[in-house]
């Protein structure tokens, strides 16, 4: 499957992720960063996901979302 932002999509407002299923040849636009091997990604251990959780919790404190403070509460 081939990528690119699609930067004066039609009927749109701004750019747009497009994804191009069975291209014979695929190409890259200016926003190609790299490639990732999946095999370089690992799992998230409990201090990483602790991090997580307290600065989502910091983030809905600072926006006010009392519908996710809710729901952390509950839990």
């Amino acid at each position: 499957m081939s990528c690119h932002w699609e930067i004066l999509p039609t009927a749109l407002i701004g750019p747009c992720w497009v994804e191009e299923r069975h291209r014979a040849v695929g190409y890259l636009d200016r926003y190609f960063d790299g490639w990732i091997n999946p095999a370089d990604l690992r799992l998230l251990d409990s201090a990483a996901i602790n991090r997580l959780l307290i600065a989502y919790i910091d983030d809905a404190r600072a926006v006010e979302n009392l519908e996710i403070l809710k729901v952390l509460e509950e839990c």
